[in-house]
């Protein structure tokens, strides 16, 4: 999925590119009109469904549900979270940002040994606020952005309360989460994280499971 320029109108908007014949051609189809839904990650449901949260025009985590590819034909599901800002700081000691990920991202438990069978898991990072501020690079930042989980267990429909991964206290920013599910369901997360360094533009690599669901 990406951004994509389309003849009929003249400008960029989001596209998924399906093939048939194992890479060797791609068709190129139009999600929407709107240039802003561009998916942030992509998943497989358990019955075969393909899913892609996106961010839409409004700064709301989004979710689409593909029932057919040709033609193509989707829903929209809301997902928690809502992005406030790509910006962090590099370190406290400078007024230079970065722009980091912040997902959401999803992930389907498609494995019959799981106790948690066809749940789906949205994960994203999040600041606490955005700090305006003339002197930084970009006119401002996130604050303590923080890596936050959820799950649902009727396709979407509805999501448990947020749940904070990373453990740290204090305004450290966690962020670029990645996820991803072994057999037994057992969840496990890699995200980059500054508690550790914040007067220097050093993060480190934390990792983090759940085996409960």
């Amino acid at each position: 999925t990406a951004n994509s320029w389309f003849e009929d109108t003249s400008n960029f908007r989001s596209a998924i590119y399906t093939s048939s014949d194992n890479g060797f051609s791609f068709t190129k189809q139009k999600i929407s009109d709107s240039p802003t839904n561009v998916p942030q990650s992509l998943t497989i449901d358990k019955d075969g469904t393909l899913l892609a949260a996106y961010i839409d025009a409004d700064f709301q985590h989004k979710m689409f549900r593909f029932s057919s590819m040709s033609p193509l034909t989707y829903t929209t599901h809301l997902l928690p979270g809502f992005f406030k800002s790509i910006i962090a700081r590099v370190s406290n000691q400078s007024d230079e940002g970065w722009k980091v990920y912040t997902g959401p991202e999803i992930i389907a438990d498609k494995s019959p040994t799981s106790n948690h069978y066809g749940r789906l898991y949205a994960i994203w990072s999040q600041p606490e606020s955005r700090v305006e501020d003339e002197n930084a690079e970009f006119g401002g930042y996130g604050y303590n952005f923080d890596v936050l989980i959820s799950f649902s267990d009727d396709q979407g429909a509805t999501w448990a309360s947020p749940v904070k991964v990373n453990d740290d206290t204090g305004a450290g920013d966690q962020v670029f989460p990645s996820a991803g599910l072994d057999s037994k369901g057992n969840l496990h997360l890699a995200f980059a994280d500054h508690r550790n360094n914040q007067d220097l533009g050093v993060f480190d690599i934390y990792y983090s499971y759940s085996d409960d669901g």
